[in-house]
């Protein structure tokens, strides 16, 4: 059922035509093909297919993180407006630690289960360098936001 407030809510991702490629000894293999997607304030999307249809493909090209040799052939990746396929590695990386985020598939071997959210949230954010009084105030905002105790 779609939500009728989804039609007039702020676009935050709107991804258009995105083609992603990667080269191999036996030529060009074609990993995503014009990918098409908005993502509007207050929705969540979640990416299911085949295995080896392209989804984490699609999401590690969209955040800039697509190990070689796949590179984005075509179309466009916006965030709040902002062309992302253009900016800096720097500027990118500032945007992902600020704006957007990965939740990998076979999360259990990417996160560590015995780990608390709250916990895992301040790891995060001394890798990053947030000094160690801010840590608890930003873990707690986090937490709010996303509807969590």
């Amino acid at each position: 059922m779609k939500d009728h407030l989804s039609d007039t809510a702020e676009t935050v991702l709107d991804v258009t035509g995105l083609a992603v490629r990667y080269a191999t000894p036996r030529g060009q293999v074609h990993a995503v093909d014009k990918l098409d997607l908005t993502l509007r304030r207050g929705e969540v999307l979640g990416i299911i297919g085949e295995s080896g249809c392209g989804k984490s493909t699609a999401a590690y090209a969209i955040l800039g993180l697509l190990p070689g040799p796949g590179r984005v052939s075509a179309g466009s990746v916006r965030l709040m407006g902002e062309d992302l396929l253009t900016l800096p590695d720097g500027a990118l990386r500032r945007r992902r630690w600020s704006r957007m985020a990965l939740i990998p598939q076979g999360a259990m071997n990417a996160l560590n289960p015995t780990m608390t959210v709250a916990r895992l949230f301040a790891a995060t954010m001394r890798t990053h360098g947030v000094p160690k009084a801010e840590r608890a105030a930003r873990t707690a905002d986090l937490l709010a936001r996303v509807g969590l105790p």
